[in-house]
């Protein structure tokens, strides 16, 4: 680096050095090492390279939350039906495997929520049909 340069400008440099090798694939340690080669110390890099990763991450979910902002309604519909009918037939699922378990403990009878079961399953598959339409 030119030792001429200030701090905020080091930093800068050590920062433009981490996120183009990371976007080049280079793994983190690997930056790390580099930054350190350069003449950075250990933990300073690891803290950038850190922050850098973070960053990155934060904005991958962002771009997929506005993907999905900016879903078509029909598509989101199915999304929600898909979403809808696996929680409802998960839910009639666990009410029957609760019931069986409770009732041969001790005796008894069970409940066999089929309809909870049918309805979910229905409700998911017809979703998943729009959904890939």
């Amino acid at each position: 680096m030119n030792e001429q340069s200030t701090a905020p400008e080091l930093q800068q440099q050590y920062r433009a050095i981490a996120s183009d090798a990371l976007a080049a694939g280079v793994p983190p340690a690997g930056v790390q090492a580099a930054l350190v080669e350069h003449g950075m110390e250990n933990d300073a890099a690891a803290n950038m390279v850190s922050l850098i990763v973070n960053e990155r991450n934060f904005d991958s979910v962002a771009a997929a939350t506005v993907a999905s902002d900016t879903m078509d309604p029909e598509t989101e519909r199915a999304r929600k039906d898909m979403i809808a009918g696996g929680i409802i037939c998960l839910i009639g699922i666990a009410v029957t495997i609760v019931s069986y378990v409770a009732a041969s403990n001790g005796g008894g009878r069970y409940v066999v929520t089929w309809g909870a079961v049918l309805f979910g399953g229905i409700r998911f598959f017809r979703g998943y049909a729009r959904y890939r339409a």
